[in-house]
């Protein structure tokens, strides 16, 4: 409707473009509607009749790899190292937003990590990768020894305050931040579910052989005892999608 287009046009300050298509081994076909026309629109929304303030949540998939010792906020990957669809169709996000900063728009772009809970734990969704592997290792009773024990999981009502607190003040607006939450550590995060943990050839047997009732469970058992049976840089998770078939797909998605 136009004139609702119009009206809302005329009333909004700030747009926060959070939502997408997260799959990390679909291509980039299949999320480009989703996640890159959207942004078009967005951003064509933003655009017109007044200017509007744009946040954009990217992801650190956007930065995982690279050439160069550091990467710093200003700077983007070579697209052609981007190992995903999913990172693919973000970095092309950020570029949209890059020349739409040229135009006067202001924007700020959020690479983010994993999104995980609230950090009082009353937030939280019961579909996501956390969720599930929380679930396997209770299930199983045990968990596998991890030989880089750092997992970036942002609380997400931190980050949801510090985007609204960017939203008070103009002179944030037209950067690229990097929101990481060096503190996480995957160890403390399922100590909690008091598993033993077990060399990771063991975890991987047993987890094989386990006889998992969820569907999702299944589908990610190959996954999970990647992430534990090999070393990543930060947040690898290309590297361990591109394990996974197309039957894998058709599961998680």
């Amino acid at each position: 409707d136009e004139s609702r287009y119009s009206e809302l046009s005329n009333q909004v300050t700030d747009v926060f473009h959070i939502a997408a298509q997260i799959n990390n081994i679909a291509d980039y076909d299949t999320l480009k509607e989703s996640n890159v026309e959207s942004t078009r629109n967005i951003i064509r929304f933003c655009m017109y009749s007044s200017m509007k303030n744009l946040h954009f949540m990217s992801s650190v998939t956007t930065t995982i790899h690279h050439d160069k010792d550091i990467l710093y906020e200003n700077e983007y990957t070579d697209s052609k190292l981007l190992q995903s669809g999913y990172a693919q169709t973000k970095w092309v996000g950020e570029k949209m937003c890059e020349l739409a900063l040229q135009k006067g728009l202001p924007v700020n772009v959020y690479r983010t990590p994993l999104i995980g809970p609230s950090s009082n734990g009353k937030i939280f969704r019961d579909d996501d990768l956390i969720t599930y592997f929380s679930e396997m290792f209770n299930l199983l009773g045990i968990m596998s020894k991890h030989n880089q024990p750092i997992l970036d999981i942002f609380p997400c009502d931190l980050l949801t305050d510090i985007m609204v607190e960017f939203t008070c003040n103009p002179n944030n607006m037209g950067r690229i931040y990097h929101m990481r939450n060096k503190y996480a550590d995957i160890e403390q995060w399922f100590n909690k579910l008091n598993c033993d943990q077990v060399e990771p050839n063991t975890f991987k047997k047993l987890c094989e052989n386990f006889n998992f009732e969820k569907p999702e469970h299944k589908a990610l058992r190959k996954l999970v005892t990647n992430i534990f049976m090999e070393k990543y840089s930060y947040m690898d998770s290309t590297n361990i999608y591109k394990y996974s078939s197309n039957k894998f797909l058709h599961s998680f998605s």
